[in-house]
């Protein structure tokens, strides 16, 4: 499939997705004026939710292509979609549907770890969800701007550039 027949497949689920979301409300309203007249509401299946776990569009999406390929292409898909951020679970299931093949010793777990070791592409949220890195442009990469790498442990970070400078004694004479 195609690059742009993907992105419209992807901008077309925005939308129906919408449209999803405008029945329900409606739906919600026509519960609530039968509440407000005494009768019994008729929509029951409002929150249920019509497209639950997102997966791949087809059962081999993800087959034959690299590791943090399948797993971007697979948060921006929740991102089209607007549902941002996934687990680990969730990313391991959708790559499975889509005919990821992981290797038999690292399967869920080398994932994990490679997800969390390629800094550059995809970022752990303090929630424990991974998303893209370039979501995120206003966090800190762990290095000041220097370029020297920030401490941690100790609670107390390297000094940055833009932190004014304690003056030395030696030098007010």
């Amino acid at each position: 499939m195609s690059d742009h027949i993907r992105k419209t497949i992807e901008e077309l689920h925005v939308k129906l997705r919408e449209h999803e979301e405008n029945v329900k409300r409606t739906k919600r309203m026509i519960n609530d004026l039968c509440v407000m007249d005494g009768a019994d509401k008729i929509y029951l299946d409002i929150d249920e939710a019509t497209n639950a776990s997102v997966g791949p569009l087809r059962g081999d999406e993800y087959y034959g292509k690299g590791q943090a390929t399948a797993v971007r292409e697979y948060l921006m898909v929740r991102k089209q979609r607007n549902e941002g951020p996934a687990t680990i679970d969730d990313i391991y299931a959708a790559l499975e549907k889509g005919g990821y093949q992981f290797e038999e010793k690292m399967g869920k777990r080398g994932m994990s770890i490679a997800i969390s070791k390629n800094t550059q592409t995809f970022h752990k949220l303090p929630n424990g969800k991974i998303g893209l890195r370039e979501w995120y442009p206003e966090i800190k990469d762990g290095k000041n701007k220097k370029g020297n790498e920030e401490k941690s442990g100790n609670g107390s970070p390297s000094a940055s550039s833009d932190e004014t400078e304690e003056s030395d004694p030696s030098k007010e004479q």
